[in-house]
């Protein structure tokens, strides 16, 4: 269940990213190169970077506890047994 939801915690984290980039007033060179379907690649391409880049972190005990629930979910990493 702690996988679960320290996969789906940082791909909401993602959607939000993309959907702040795609409402709010950037400027229009921003997002151009990305088209009609920006939002739909910029879910993925935040996901590709949180996810990794908050990983990372946790690994090195570079932020507290409290950080990595906000960002993964869970501060305790999942367990395959």
């Amino acid at each position: 269940m702690i996988a679960l939801v320290r996969t789906a915690v940082p791909a909401a984290w993602s959607a939000l990213v993309a959907w702040l980039a795609t409402h709010l007033d950037l400027p229009e060179e921003a997002l151009t190169h990305l088209g009609e379907t920006g939002s739909v690649v910029l879910v993925p391409l935040a996901l590709a970077v949180i996810y990794p880049a908050s990983r990372w972190l946790e690994a090195r005990s570079w932020w507290p506890a409290w950080l990595t629930r906000i960002l993964l979910g869970s501060a305790r990493p999942p367990r395959y047994d």
